[in-house]
């Protein structure tokens, strides 16, 4: 096909270093917009990591372990209940794995700190 075939599309406007200077201030001085909130999925205690903030992780769970962390606590001060959700060996590497795979599908996974 030639190129005389092809949909021409209209030309784009070039900005211009004044365009660009008038538009600059005209944003000079009004509020930024609003960024979503992310939070951490993940913490890590004494080299432990720990999922939280997560689908399958129980608030409670995840309260205790940013309590035990805010306070500088260490890994024998974390409750029983609460050590069953340690990730363990690649638990943390699938993870990443799979965000990565969620989002070369497309899949919008938001990854906190």
């Amino acid at each position: 096909m030639s190129s005389s075939g092809r949909d021409k599309q209209p030309a784009r406007a070039q900005l211009t270093l004044q365009k660009m200077d008038e538009i600059a201030k005209t944003l000079v001085g009004k509020p930024a917009p609003p960024m979503p909130t992310v939070l951490p999925d993940l913490i890590s205690i004494d080299g432990h990591r720990f999922p939280i903030n997560r689908d399958g992780v129980p608030k409670d769970i995840t309260d205790k372990l940013e309590e035990v962390f805010d306070e500088g606590g260490t890994y024998e001060q974390i409750p029983a209940e609460v050590l069953e959700y340690e990730l363990k060996g690649d638990q943390c590497l699938c993870d990443e794995e799979e965000e990565e795979e969620e989002e070369e599908e497309g899949v919008g996974a938001v990854v906190g700190m």
